[in-house]
């Protein structure tokens, strides 16, 4: 399953609509470090354009690539650490960008876009592991 359509498929078009609003698309050239590890983070961002390496500092291995319809730096609003990876641009690229403080008020405000937000990344971390596990 394509991450877009694991996050839409969990979202309803008020949800994304708000997303939409709520955020602001920034361009990434190649080369540009999006997520920084051990650096918090206050934004949660949705790849819409390009695609980017996740890699562990410490070891300097490649965890993955990811591309259009990822979320990232949802783990680190999930459990409110610091991120495990840094998450560098392969090539010119477009990010929506929302801040975690604005999605926290309308989670608050907005309990059926809670359980449809959590929903969407939990699927996403499940398919993120099952394919992690068949490499």
């Amino acid at each position: 399953m394509t991450n877009s359509l694991i996050i839409l498929g969990q979202l309803n078009d008020y949800d994304v609509e708000w997303l939409i609003e709520n955020g602001v698309n920034e361009a990434k050239t190649k080369g540009d470090v999006l997520i920084k590890q051990g650096i918090a983070i206050e934004m949660i961002y949705i790849i819409l354009k390009g695609d980017f390496d996740v890699i562990d500092d410490v070891s300097n291995h490649k965890l993955a690539k990811v591309g259009p319809g990822e979320i990232l730096g949802e783990m680190s609003f999930i459990d409110a650490n610091p991120p495990s990876a840094t998450v560098i641009a392969n090539e010119e690229a477009i990010v929506h960008a929302i801040n975690k403080t604005t999605v926290n008020d309308k989670i608050k405000d907005d309990a059926q876009f809670a359980i449809r937000f959590y929903k969407a990344i939990a699927t996403l971390l499940s398919d993120r592991l099952r394919t992690a596990i068949l490499k």
